[in-house]
């Protein structure tokens, strides 16, 4: 993926929020204070989220249905207060490349 497509979201998206088998899964407090991590070198494009429902789920989710989540000089961010199931994209940049991680996060 070059730069100039760097507003599309990944098309192999869908078989993951899809799924019932995540590789990455994490749970979290509502409104925790974490930390992003992710390898040397790179640099921080943006990081999104999205709560999951049920009606989110049975049609498309595009670009639009992220939200921007701001993150900190340090690293960190807030998570939404809000419980239930997210959706997550981080995605870096390093030498013009980007490279998309993307993750379940469960909010008690």
């Amino acid at each position: 993926m070059s730069l100039f497509d760097s507003f599309i979201i990944p098309l192999d998206i869908k078989p993951l929020y899809l799924s019932d088998n995540y590789a990455t899964t994490a749970n979290f407090s509502a409104g925790e204070t974490v930390m992003l991590k992710y390898p040397d070198g790179r640099k921080l494009m943006d990081c999104r989220i999205l709560r999951l429902t049920r009606e989110k789920v049975e049609k498309e989710i595009g670009q639009d249905s992220f939200a921007a989540i701001e993150v900190g000089e340090k690293g960190q961010l807030t998570l939404p207060k809000e419980k239930g199931y997210y959706l997550f994209l981080l995605r870096t940049i390093e030498d013009k490349e980007i490279q998309t991680y993307t993750g379940m996060l469960t909010i008690n």
